[in-house]
């Protein structure tokens, strides 16, 4: 055997130990217990490190994880949402759908006007500054879980162009149009 000197379990499998001179197994013994000498072979401890980076890269992940499925939406939501409901606001007053464009107004707006004298002051707009044609987002003005926010749209109508900044209100979780005013040289839309 190429073992070096040392205490190793007895060869013939009684209890205790057996001295190994490095060339042979000599006549000292111990008792039961296991007392390794110098040189004895010794249990190999386990790595810790792997243990612990896997609790770590676990931790990351479900942090982020969760991060995802709370933050993010409500990020989303506030970047996204106006925009979607100023958008949508618009698209019905382009296309003549007057009783759908009312129905996203904010409940502060709704309560002031009927629907009839909202539709009577589309025309009166439309008269004097033209139907919409066209519009686009240029920006919004939100915080986080906010209820209010503003969107920068660009509007063009049969006459002319102009920016605007929209008055948007989140109600049961709808954006909704509150009214706009001009940006620089124009007129409100709305």
């Amino acid at each position: 055997m190429s073992m070096p000197a040392g205490w190793y379990p007895n060869p013939d499998g009684s209890p205790g130990m057996r001295w190994w001179n490095g060339t042979e197994w000599t006549a000292q013994v111990t008792g039961p217990q296991a007392y390794p000498g110098v040189g004895a072979p010794q249990q190999q401890r386990r790595r810790k490190w792997p243990l612990i980076l896997a609790v770590v890269v676990g931790s990351v992940v479900l942090i982020g994880g969760c991060t995802a499925v709370f933050v993010v939406p409500k990020v989303v939501d506030a970047v996204a949402g106006p925009i979607r409901g100023a958008d949508n606001y618009l698209r019905a007053r382009r296309d003549s759908r007057l009783d759908q464009a009312y129905a996203l107004l904010c409940s502060t707006l709704r309560s002031q006007l009927t629907i009839e004298q909202y539709q009577a002051r589309i025309s009166s707009e439309e008269a004097n500054a033209g139907h919409l044609v066209s519009f686009g987002t240029r920006g919004i003005h939100s915080q986080p879980g906010g209820a209010y926010a503003t969107v920068d749209v660009e509007v063009e109508t049969e006459r002319s162009s102009s920016r605007i900044q929209a008055r948007m209100a989140k109600e049961d979780g709808k954006w909704l149009w509150c009214g706009s005013r001009p940006l620089g040289s124009g007129t409100s839309f709305g």
